[in-house]
């Protein structure tokens, strides 16, 4: 809780100090342009559940977020993003992202981040509360060290795009944000994602290629968690009031291979009920673990009402199935969602 309170004092410390650099560089160019833009949402999930949602949960009973997104001189940006979420892994409560943004003059969407940045690995989010099991699942997760596709990891990262082609390449820290500091002698990724975005319609090939040597003793074996690779695709398409995409995964360990993938639709009922929308996934996860193959799955059906532009309500319903039994999954849970941005 204390490093949590330094993070949110450091953050409000930022802000005037931004206003200082922007305000000198508005007294050179003359610009009305405001010094920077902040804001954040806070999340409330509850409802009845009977069982431990896992990996792949909505991210807590109370997510809270905010956010500093301020103008500097000569192209430059800095963003900061702390919260006090309950999520897996890399987005613990405190810092959520951290970096600064240079964009290059005269080019269209080129731009060079360095810091704690998330990992450009396909789409990042699902429509619904619960998180898609593959980029969610913490693998490995009962030692020190564990691998995670979802995530926010310090390091560099370049975006640019050329008509409606996108690229976007980073290389980053295997160390997730929980803890503000750099991991010494952790295992590194290199991650590419080439995007194609035209007219409602998108799709990306991603890859991921793990660097170091991160050896941990299991029941039956010793792996390497620097060796690992991952590849996948993911698309999404909308027409009219129906949007409807995906994403499949393939994860490769030292030699032990998870697969995964997840379908979801939503379809606008603005027409019958203005801000109603209807929200649908369905998601599965083959795991290999010690020459047995593990079988998630998760259905999920819902609606998402607008009640004002910054006030959203959810309200789903999600059916586990699993082959095997595994602490943290399974069973049924009836979510309600509020979410409030500001």
């Amino acid at each position: 809780m204390n490093r949590i309170v330094r993070l949110v004092v450091l953050f409000f410390a930022m802000m005037p100090a931004q206003a200082l650099v922007r305000g000198a560089d508005q007294t050179d160019t003359g610009k009305d342009e405001p010094a920077f833009t902040w804001g954040g949402e806070i999340r409330f999930h509850g409802g009845a559940l009977n069982s431990d949602e896992g990996f792949g949960r909505t991210g807590g009973s109370v997510e809270t977020r905010l956010f500093l997104d301020a103008s500097m001189p000569a192209h430059f940006k800095f963003f900061a993003e702390v919260g006090s979420g309950n999520e897996q892994g890399a987005d613990d409560p405190g810092l959520e992202r951290l970096y600064v943004q240079y964009s290059a003059p005269g080019a269209k969407d080129f731009n060079v981040s360095a810091g704690w940045i998330r990992l450009p690995f396909g789409r990042w989010d699902a429509f619904t509360l619960s998180r898609p099991l593959v980029k969610d699942r913490q693998f490995f997760n009962d030692s020190q060290a564990f691998f995670q596709l979802r995530r926010t990891s310090a390091g560099v990262g370049l975006h640019d795009s050329i008509g409606p082609f996108e690229i976007d390449l980073a290389y980053v820290s295997r160390a997730p944000t929980d803890e503000f500091q750099l991991a010494q002698g952790a295992s590194h990724d290199a991650v590419g994602r080439l995007g194609y975005r035209h007219a409602g319609f998108s799709a990306g090939v991603s890859y991921l290629q793990g660097f170091g040597d991160d050896r941990i003793d299991t029941a039956t074996a010793s792996v390497d968690l620097g060796n690992i690779t991952s590849c996948g695709l993911d698309l999404e398409l909308s027409r009219g009031a129906f949007t409807f995409g995906g994403e499949g995964v393939i994860v490769d360990i030292d030699g032990r291979t998870s697969r995964g993938y997840y379908l979801q639709g939503s379809y606008d009922l603005s027409s019958f009920a203005r801000g109603l929308r209807l929200l649908g996934k369905y998601d599965v996860l083959h795991e290999d673990t010690d020459g047995s193959t593990q079988l998630f799955r998760r259905v999920t059906l819902g609606a998402r009402y607008s009640l004002r532009r910054d006030l959203d309500l959810d309200l789903e319903i999600d059916q586990d199935y699993t082959n095997h039994k595994v602490r943290g999954f399974g069973g049924s849970h009836l979510i309600l969602g509020l979410r409030y941005r500001f």
